[in-house]
């Protein structure tokens, strides 16, 4: 078995491509999925996926208060449903792997002038984190947490509102929806000075990032990095 099997038997041992489900040979994604992944960048400003040659000419929602948008792959209807498994039905084993994927992301971005303090995930409001039992961000943020071996502050951020699904919504939409959503919860006062991973399972028109960054901003966070399994695939 070489190294890349074992790799993958670690990360997902049933052995099937993250992001497709497709049974894996001997890499972590399987070729089609790679192949689509080389064709993209992330851009670090709003976290979509653009093809390379329209890099350059690339316009975004930029969220000015991050100090940078990152996610490790384009949200697809293969991954939608995935996520959707960690979502509702608690694959804990989903949020083992995507953790792992998540720390590989961020050490493929992090620098001497990048690095993280601790972990903020997005929260759920109350009613909802009491019909499922978990948080799905949380969940990825425990494995992320250990594996960078930083802090996870789960209840930094608290959400205000019953907010609709944002799915659902259009861009202004989903702006309202969110409008005061989010409020200082009791771990807020462990951000001040510190730089912060913000971690979401997906990140699509930034509503909820920014939301949150200004609760992180107003504890006094030196910076904000927004991380998430999933970003918008560009057109």
């Amino acid at each position: 078995m070489n190294l890349r099997r074992e790799i993958a038997n670690l990360l997902w041992p049933n052995c099937t491509c993250p992001i497709c489900g497709a049974k894996l040979a001997d890499d972590l994604l399987c070729r089609t999925c790679r192949q689509t992944l080389n064709g993209l960048q992330n851009c670090p400003h709003c976290a979509g996926f653009i093809p390379n040659e329209s890099c350059e000419s690339h316009s975004c929602p930029r969220i000015p208060e991050t100090t940078a948008m990152l996610a490790c792959f384009p949200y697809t209807a293969e991954l939608r449903e995935r996520l959707r498994l960690l979502k509702y039905y608690h694959k804990a084993q989903i949020a083992a792997t995507f953790g792992n994927l998540l720390a590989a992301r961020w050490r493929d971005f992090a620098t001497a002038d990048a690095q993280a303090d601790a972990i903020v995930p997005v929260p759920l409001y109350h009613a909802r984190f009491a019909e499922r039992g978990y948080n799905q961000s949380e969940l990825l943020a425990v494995t992320l947490g250990r594996e960078l071996q930083i802090p996870v502050y789960a209840h930094a951020i608290k959400r205000t509102k019953n907010t609709k699904a944002q799915h659902s919504l259009t861009f202004k939409e989903r702006a309202d929806n969110l409008h005061n959503a989010f409020a200082a919860g009791a771990d807020l006062p462990k951000v001040k000075g510190k730089r912060i991973i913000l971690l979401d399972d997906i990140i699509t028109t930034g509503a909820t990032i920014r939301g949150c960054v200004e609760v992180l901003q107003a504890g006094g966070a030196a910076a904000v990095y927004a991380l998430a399994v999933a970003g918008h695939l560009s057109k």
